[in-house]
């Protein structure tokens, strides 16, 4: 009986080393340290005078790439406080060699949104190795058409 107390304590070791372990190896080759932050940079923006916003009606939405290792741009949403309200563009935009990169999309809120209403635009940019990078914009008046 002795030996069946040492056996499962054995075990126990085997199995808590193998989990720390293997928690240990994922956070050293998730992301690289040296790389810095991958997102440093990376800006959506709207031009002046788009705020506040008609809805039904077209914007242009800027990027800057800075610092950031973001290669792709992959859409603009639609958000207030509650979530998600819409998808307004889905891509795959390349920047410019200066950097920016522009895409005009139409502000279309759901029916069921009372405006005018506060809300704000994300967007999900992708490095080339994986990781993604969302930003937003600053809160924003859409109005009835």
């Amino acid at each position: 009986m002795i030996s069946f107390t040492k056996l499962n304590f054995f075990v126990t070791i085997v199995l808590l080393y193998s989990l720390i372990n293997m928690f240990t190896e994922v956070n050293s080759v998730a992301i690289n340290n040296k790389r810095g932050n991958f997102c440093d940079g990376f800006e959506i923006t709207l031009p002046s005078g788009s705020t506040p916003a008609k809805n039904g009606t077209k914007i242009t939405v800027n990027w800057k790439k800075g610092d950031s290792d973001i290669v792709k741009i992959n859409d603009v949403e639609l958000f207030n406080d509650k979530g998600l309200l819409n998808i307004l563009w889905e891509g795959d935009k390349s920047f410019n060699s200066d950097g920016t990169a522009t895409q005009t999309v139409e502000i279309a809120a759901p029916q069921d949104l009372k405006l005018p209403a506060e809300v704000l635009l994300r967007s999900w940019g992708s490095t080339a190795n994986g990781p993604n990078c969302f930003k937003i914009t600053p809160h924003f008046t859409l109005n009835a058409y």
